[in-house]
């Protein structure tokens, strides 16, 4: 949280590494995987910003409305949310294909690396509805269109501004 007070609103060079469980991603056939799939996860050049103020920055003018997101307050908009039932806080990434931002993962099973395909069957079908709203609001290139990840707080081994101290994270969270 220190690290997240500290940015500003909107900056730009933001390093996340992320190792998070798989469980809410399992589908009802996959429920017997529950404790043993996790992600890991590397965000460079991550740009802090909310995703209203990410989608008008796509728009040729006017404004675009977003509700609250359901189920959720904020702690620190728009970067950490708290589930209202469960307590448990995240932190929100916006971001476009079109931006800078990259992201590497990679998949662990009972502790070892696979690769995704042998642990995807067990996953729900994902989808999102950003696709329909920003196009509705002129935002028609997919690649332009703001898309959100969020990550358990408590799953973020690292955030902060040197990419190099980010890399060495995520190696060393690899073995």
């Amino acid at each position: 949280m220190n690290v997240i007070n500290s940015t500003r609103k909107g900056q730009f060079g933001i390093n996340v590494v992320s190792l998070i469980s798989c469980d809410k991603k399992l589908s009802a056939f996959g429920k017997h995987m529950m404790g043993r799939i996790q992600k890991l996860t590397i965000a460079t050049n991550v740009r802090l910003v909310s995703y209203v103020g990410k989608v008008e920055g796509k728009m040729d003018g006017g404004s675009y409305s977003v509700s609250a997101p359901k189920g959720f307050v904020w702690v620190e908009y728009p970067y950490i949310k708290q589930a209202i039932k469960s307590g448990i806080q995240y932190l929100t990434i916006n971001y476009r294909e079109c931006d800078k931002t990259k992201f590497e993962s990679m998949y662990f099973l009972d502790g070892k690396v696979v690769d995704k395909s042998s642990v995807e069957c067990y996953f729900k079908n994902s989808g999102n509805n950003y696709s329909s709203k920003q196009a509705a609001a002129g935002i028609t290139d997919e690649r332009e269109q703001t898309k959100v990840i969020q990550y358990e707080l408590q799953g973020v081994k690292y955030i902060g501004t040197n990419k190099a101290d980010a890399e060495e994270i995520y190696n060393t969270l690899q073995k």
